[in-house]
C-alpha cells in the first residue's frame, strides 16, 4: 500500500505530527507542575483510573473530564504515529508499525522520569500502543477498500 502523497508533503506532515507529539510529551503546560519522588511513577497499570471510577461516580464534572481524557488523549496522540512512521521509511509492514510506537512510548515515558516531567506511567505506555494498533487498523482497512 502506497499513499500517493509527494515526498515533501509526507516529511512535512510527519515533522509537524512529530514537532506536536514532542511538545505535548516535554512541553505543554501540564508537564511543568513538579511532583514529588513517589509521584513520578506509575508502574500500576490503571490505578489512577480506578480511583477516578469511584469518584466518577458522583458525576463531578472535573472527575469525569480526568476519567476520559487520559485514555482518550494518549491513545488519540498515537494513532497517527503508524502513518507518518510509514511516510518517512516508506514502509508498511504492520507488525513493523507497532514496534516503533511502543519503543517511542516508552522513551518517552523513560525520559519524563529522567527529566521529573509529569508522571511516568505504564498506563501511557498500554494507551498509546493501542493507539498505533488503531492507527495501524485504519491503514489495513484502507488498504482493502482499494
Amino acid at each position: 500500500m502506497t499513499f500517493h502523497i509527494p515526498n515533501r508533503s509526507r516529511i512535512l506532515i510527519a515533522s509537524g505530527y512529530f514537532s506536536i507529539l514532542f511538545y505535548w510529551a516535554f512541553l505543554a503546560r501540564r508537564r511543568r507542575l513538579g511532583k514529588p519522588e513517589c509521584e513520578r511513577l506509575n508502574l500500576v497499570p490503571f490505578k489512577k483510573s480506578i480511583a477516578l471510577l469511584s469518584q466518577h461516580l458522583a458525576l463531578n464534572f472535573l472527575n469525569v473530564y480526568y476519567f476520559y481524557a487520559e485514555p482518550i488523549g494518549n491513545i488519540a496522540i498515537f494513532t497517527p504515529f503508524p502513518f507518518c512512521t510509514a511516510f518517512l521509511l516508506n514502509a508498511y509492514n504492520y507488525k513493523k508499525l507497532l514496534f516503533p510506537g511502543s519503543i517511542a512510548s516508552l522513551f518517552i515515558e523513560c525520559t519524563q522520569y529522567v527529566l521529573h516531567i509529569g508522571v511516568a506511567g505504564i498506563n501511557d505506555i498500554l494507551l498509546n500502543t493501542t493507539g498505533a494498533f488503531i492507527g495501524i487498523t485504519i491503514i489495513k482497512f484502507i488498504k482493502r477498500r482499494k
